[in-house]
């Protein structure tokens, strides 16, 4: 695109097809220039201003210069057109600074950006900040997840966290102030993060330009901070002091009633920076055989004692030549620069000689901060111009320059859309236009982490797909990371977006009016609406013949109203066919009118019922009962049901996994068993086996997590009855005929039933043991369909004593005992 704008015309030149030769230079005033190749302006009706101005400033006469505002490879140059020749098309050619508009070739953190003072504590600042919003405050502390970023610190355990807050304090690196073995350093980096408003009024106050548009009046564009992986802090890490101990007379006679005068002796070290130092001192000498003769060495830091060892003389009339290390920590505040570390010897006289030593200060890894952080700090090291690029591409923005009111207007892409009117062709449609459906079966967005994003024509996020068209985005919005169920946006390196509500608990925002601000979130606002329009559209190659009076309005900005529907344009190109007309090629493509509603990223839905559906629409129930069924032979009361939770949906159609837990039973009951009948744990098989205390209300409770996350919890009761005490045997009668004439092994009895109708009986017959010690025997299983003969008949095996068991159903049994000899 190459345009000019002057504070009298502006030229949209994009269809000429204009040549640049960057090589091509001269030197004028000592200023190298470019230039473009000579090109021919053809009269027009989208050029008729600038023909009026020339025509107006003495058209008789070329190479004029025409000063003015060059836009090309979206970049901006101060830049002339000089006339070269004029007839009834105006020959020309651009001459352009080699650097672009004055602001968008500097370093972005070259610009005046200022300082924060923090005072005597960025806890304190970043405590009285974040309850503040935009513009009162133009930075702010938001938490952020970042595990890695400290973990190979010595000192003592990350946070995992930058800006750590607690009930609304930031968690402090607390130091070690009573000399315990074990250190309970914790760091937590405090680090401010600008406004992404504020960094662009910045960038565009410095040459006197003002924005409007979305960056102004857009609710969610006001909490977004730029991110940048830059830290603030300052260690002292690598501060080291050694010497060789220079010990200079302070004080005689400083022990009185001893019997030898003793001196003090001492050096001072000044501590010229704050933070908390390892000490080290090293002191050796000899102490001859005096009666009454001690050595005693004292460090002091603000008059606070540090460390003390005494060594007194021999009581074996010998001397001693004494070797020690004194070692110890002590911490520098702000306010403390300038105090001395003072080593303090007191011996006798004699002593003083053999003194030597040697001491070494190291400070130690923990984070501090100064009172002035420069806000320069805050910005990526990139350049002005490329970091606008990369934010219009990132949000889809456009920006608008208007040198005359020096505004620059940053519109969202459907804001932009939606405010321009259309340009009504419906009368110039032909009756047969080339179109074809935009093939794109969806977009993936990847980002700097290798984490890539896939939805589909609709709009929809789905788990992958091949042959899907790729879209960057430069600057990212933040990854939402779940830590125990709850999202926290997470660190990552580069430059990324970060949408944050001004909260006692600097949290950044997860969910607002709807939008969730996790990178899904960022696309539902930012990108799907745009993205939706191309991956549903149809393209139009359309050839038309324009009066001048409606071409002139055309450009890549502009609406079309035509075939009953709006298109943007995608490209043009003009012919000129006389001074009235013009032909006019374009590629377009259809807006669909049915834009799609920002997808809220929601939490799973649960659907529980007693009983499958393969339909999938299970009714939703949170209560479900059962009974206890009576003892039968060898098994004691029980209860079995099953929940169905396998109905449960997601709404972005993520994978789903299922815990379940018992929460509460019926006081004494025994402990119940929940169990899984299939492989994700979707369907519960709920149960109890006990000779008592089994009836009573339990309460179930079911989680449900997709792949992200996000969980929904419900707790369902289980409502269970006892039946043992009136047993359904009774609903089974069978009943012995002991007949003469049936002849062993075999005997026949009947069988009736109570309030059911089976459809089969299962029989069961089996050995028993009598008296006589005969063992029991394996059941044999036989099935009885026909209920209409009066008289069933059985074979014993054996002669015995024999069970015969009947069942129809988990609840409806009975046996009667059978004694056969033969």
């Amino acid at each position: 695109m190459t345009i000019f704008t002057t504070d009298l015309f502006r030229l949209n030149l994009s269809h000429l097809n204009i040549k640049f030769s960057e090589e091509n230079s001269f030197f004028e005033k000592d200023i190298i220039k470019q230039q473009s190749f000579p090109f021919k302006v053809p009269r027009e009706r989208s050029f008729l201003s600038f023909f009026d101005f020339i025509e107006s400033h003495n058209s008789t006469e070329s190479n004029k210069y025409v000063k003015g505002i060059l836009f090309r490879n979206d970049k901006f140059y101060d830049a002339e057109l000089m006339v070269i020749r004029i007839a009834k098309e105006i020959e020309a050619v651009f001459y352009y600074k080699a650097d672009n508009l004055t602001i968008f070739d500097k370093n972005l953190r070259d610009l005046p950006w200022g300082t924060i003072d923090v005072g005597d504590s960025i806890f304190d600042y970043a405590k009285q900040t974040i309850a503040k919003d935009y513009p009162e405050t133009k930075v702010n502390f938001p938490r952020i997840y970042a595990p890695e970023l400290y973990k190979d610190y010595g000192f003592g355990s990350h946070t995992g966290y930058i800006n750590e807050v607690v009930g609304g304090d930031f968690s402090e690196t607390f130091p070690n102030p009573f000399n315990l073995p074990v250190r309970f350093y914790k760091m937590n980096e405090i680090r401010p993060f600008m406004y992404l408003r504020e960094i662009l009024k910045g960038i565009f106050d410095e040459i006197g330009y003002t924005i409007s548009g979305d960056f102004i009046t857009n609710a969610s564009l006001e909490k977004c901070l730029l991110y940048n992986q830059t830290s603030v802090f300052y260690t002292n890490e690598d501060t080291s002091i050694s010497d060789s101990l220079n010990l200079s007379l302070t004080q005689s006679n400083v022990l009185s009633g001893s019997a030898v005068t003793h001196n003090e002796y001492s050096e001072n070290i000044e501590m010229t920076s704050y933070g908390s130092f390892a000490t080290k001192i090293n002191i050796e000498g000899v102490l001859p055989n005096v009666n009454g003769g001690s050595f005693r060495v004292t460090c002091l830091f603000n008059n606070v004692i540090k460390q003390v060892q005494i060594i007194n003389s021999s009581t074996d009339n010998t001397e001693i030549n004494f070797n020690r290390t004194l070692e110890f920590e002590f911490d520098v505040d702000k306010n403390q620069i300038g105090s001395f570390l003072q080593i303090k010897v007191v011996c006798i006289a004699s002593v003083k000689p053999t003194i030597k030593g040697d001491y070494e200060l190291n400070g130690t890894k923990r984070p501090l901060y100064e009172n002035i952080i420069s806000k320069s700090d805050l910005l990526p090291d990139i350049s002005v111009g490329s970091f606008i690029i990369a934010l219009e591409k990132s949000i889809n923005i456009g920006s608008v320059f208007d040198p005359p009111s020096k505004n620059v207007n940053f519109s969202l892409f459907n804001n932009f859309i939606a405010n321009k009117p259309s340009l009504d062709l419906s009368e110039y449609g032909q009756t047969l236009v080339p179109r074809k459906l935009n093939k794109s079966i969806g977009y993936k967005i990847s980002f700097a982490d290798d984490e890539v994003l896939y939805f589909d024509k609709e709009g929809n996020y789905i788990e992958s797909a091949t042959d899907f068209k790729e879209y960057s985005i430069p600057i990212e919005p933040l990854k939402t990371s779940y830590v125990n169920g709850v999202p926290n946006v997470s660190h990552q390196e580069g430059l990324s977006m970060l949408f944050f509500k001004a909260n006692t608990n600097a949290n950044p925002l997860v969910i607002d009016a709807g939008v969730s601000y996790s990178r899904k979130g960022f696309i539902d606002l930012f990108l799907k609406n745009w993205m939706f329009q191309k991956l549903n559209s149809e393209e139009y190659n359309l050839t038309i013949n324009l009066p001048l009076y409606l071409s002139c309005q055309l450009d890549l900005e502009r609406k079309l109203w035509i075939y009953n529907n709006n298109f943007l344009i995608h490209s043009l190109k003009r012919v000129n066919i006389n001074s009235l007309f013009e032909k006019i090629n374009l590629k377009l493509f259809k807006l669909n009118n049915k834009a799609p509603a920002v997808q809220t990223f929601l939490p799973p839905v649960i659907k529980t019922t007693a009983a499958s559906n393969v339909s999938g629409q299970l009714p939703h129930e949170t209560s479900f009962s059962t009974s206890v069924n009576p003892a039968v032979v060898s098994n004691p009361p029980y209860f079995l049901t099953k929940i169905y939770a396998n109905g449960s949906t997601d709404p972005q159609g993520l994978d789903l996994s299922y815990a379940w837990e018992l929460i509460s039973s019926p006081t004494s009951s025994p402990t119940p068993s929940l169990s899984s009948e299939n492989s994700d744990d979707s369907i519960l098989v709920f149960s109890n086996t006990g000779l008592f205390n089994l009836d009573g209300d339990y309460v179930v409770r079911i989680t449900v997590t997709n792949s992200e996350g996000m969980s929904s919890t419900e707790d369902l009761t289980v409502t269970v009855t006892d039946n043992t005490s009136n047993p359904p045997v009774n609903r089974i009668v069978l009943t012995k005929l002991d007949i003469t004439e049936i002849v062993a092994p075999s005997g026949k009895f009947t069988i009736s039933f109570v309030d059911i109708s089976p459809t089969s009986v299962q029989m069961s017959l089996q050995k028993i043991t009598l008296a006589t010690g005969f063992p029991i025997g394996a059941p044999i299983i036989s099935t009885i369909t026909n209920f209409t003969l009066a008289h069933h008949e059985i074979a014993f095996p054996t002669s015995g004593s024999w069970r015969i068991s009947a069942t129809a159903g988990v609840e409806t049994s009975n046996s009667l005992d059978w004694t056969r000899f033969f």
